[in-house]
């Protein structure tokens, strides 16, 4: 290849500015270069990009394609590289052109408040049974009703009657269905 053809270009160029005082030409970089006498100035033009939903690459106006999801989201990809791969369904993390890849395997630097966007906490979350409300469930959970179910178990044992056992096994659970009995029998046989 030859070398040093930008240059040329640059001085033809300076010489039609020259012929043409207070011309504006477009530059390959977007910039506007206003040439008078005295000042020359340089005003950068402000493009509106989008990124690829895949590959996360930039996309300049006039270019990639659209995908409409069945749910409703539009995808916006780069090239038919990407496109083709997101409909091959293939992870974006284990090709190593995409940016995703290069975050992963650190070989960009990651901004601390991207990280932080990114990690959840886990809260636990109380459900209800059919036949138990929330509030009986934590009332179960407590210490004191915990005491006091091995306490009526140690008099079973030492008394071998299992009749009194069953007895207040029935009152406690009369409210509530035999499959969620079961459920928390197995429950509190785990611990």
């Amino acid at each position: 290849m030859k070398t040093g053809w930008k240059k040329k270009m640059q001085k033809k160029m300076q010489k039609k500015n020259a012929k043409k005082k207070n011309h504006i030409s477009i530059n390959s970089s977007l910039s506007l270069f206003c040439q008078h006498p005295l000042v020359v100035y340089y005003i950068r033009m402000v493009v509106k990009t989008e990124t690829c939903f895949f590959s996360e690459i930039r996309i300049y106006p006039g270019h990639g394609s659209r995908f409409a999801r069945r749910d409703g989201r539009l995808l916006i990809f780069a090239n038919h590289k990407s496109t083709a791969q997101y409909h091959n369904r293939k992870r974006a993390q284990t090709l190593r052109w995409t940016k995703s890849w290069r975050r992963a395997n650190k070989k960009v630097a990651v901004d601390k408040q991207l990280t932080k966007k990114l990690v959840k906490k886990t809260t636990k979350v109380f459900k209800a049974f059919v036949g138990l409300s929330l509030d009986d469930l934590k009332q179960r959970q407590t210490d004191d009703f915990k005491r006091a179910q091995q306490q009526a178990a140690e008099r079973a044992k030492k008394s071998g009657d299992k009749k009194d056992v069953k007895k207040s096994e029935v009152v406690a659970k009369s409210s509530i269905p035999k499959h969620v009995a079961s459920r928390i029998n197995k429950a509190q046989a785990r611990k």
